[in-house]
């Protein structure tokens, strides 16, 4: 890929990461959709008078072991539509791929010693912007190759 620093995306490369961020969203939506769906099933299965046995105190532990996976699910749902709306900033702001995009928000995660989903829930709040911080992480040497010349290039 190419590397033009300091000027802005080439439009393959700004196409590419639009089209990874509709997928990722059409993703969250459906997988969205059905936690609500189960959920909504689950009530009603639950609730049901005409239902054979009742609910007993076995059954406690089941009901509370499912609301404590939906919310891990809707967590992790959540995580992940945050760190893939970052990887996407950091794909267009340094034209590489989404392996490398991960690779600096883990390395900036360990950093900080912060969790990778509070880095990348930082940089989408903030905006594109923000990704100028990211520059003088040491990582970024090591990441992307050839970074430390153009940085030092006097063309700048």
């Amino acid at each position: 890929m190419g590397f033009d620093q300091g000027g802005p995306p080439a439009p393959d490369d700004v196409d590419r990461v639009e089209s990874l961020l509709a997928s990722v969203t059409e993703l969250v939506h459906s997988l969205s959709r059905l936690t609500g769906q189960l959920e909504r099933e689950v009530t009603r299965v639950l609730a049901d008078p005409g239902r054979p046995e009742r609910l007993g105190p076995a059954d406690a532990g089941t009901v509370v072991a499912l609301e404590d996976e939906v919310a891990h699910l809707r967590m992790a749902l959540e995580s992940r539509s945050l760190i893939e709306r970052a990887k996407g900033m950091i794909m267009a702001r340094w034209e590489c791929d989404e392996e490398t995009a991960f690779k600096l928000l883990v390395a900036r995660s360990r950093n900080e010693r912060r969790k990778v989903r509070d880095v990348a829930a930082d940089l989408a709040a903030s905006g594109p912007g923000s990704l100028e911080g990211f520059v003088g992480a040491p990582s970024l040497h090591l990441i992307l190759p050839g970074q430390q010349e153009r940085d030092q290039s006097p063309n700048q």
